[in-house]
């Protein structure tokens, strides 16, 4: 995967680089977080202030076309940018661990329903719910 700047500018009153990246690739279309971790090696920027807002490619073609943000802090990026755009980024949010099976959390408990049978007269068996 290759990026091109085809356009940069500085928005100081915002603290961000605004780019516009012309992206050649082998293969699919790369994810998000490889376009932010290659965004990060070329443009040399810190951990959590790459915003990628959009790109798109072209039917056939291996090249895509991006819109993507710069912040100078994390705290900037998490000011200005909307919520949604934090969340399709990564950017604020801590790795979380893969959760074990058959832990629970604290202070929750299954409730474990027993059934307890019943005969009936004609010798059917009914199942009723033990509280």
């Amino acid at each position: 995967m290759e990026i091109k700047i085809v356009e940069e500018k500085t928005n100081p009153l915002l603290g961000r680089r605004e780019l516009e990246v012309n992206i050649v690739h082998d293969g699919p279309t790369p994810t998000r977080a490889d376009v932010i971790s290659k965004l990060k090696a070329v443009t040399g920027a810190k951990k959590d202030t790459v915003v990628v807002k959009s790109f798109h490619s072209k039917f056939g073609a291996r090249e895509s076309r991006g819109i993507v943000r710069i912040y100078d802090s994390k705290e900037r990026a998490m000011e200005i940018e909307p919520e949604f755009m934090l969340e399709k980024n990564q950017i604020g949010k801590e790795e979380e661990k893969p959760k074990e099976k058959g832990v629970e959390k604290e202070g929750v408990e299954k409730e474990k329903k027993k059934v307890e049978k019943k005969e009936v007269k004609g010798g059917e068996k009914v199942a009723e719910k033990k509280k």
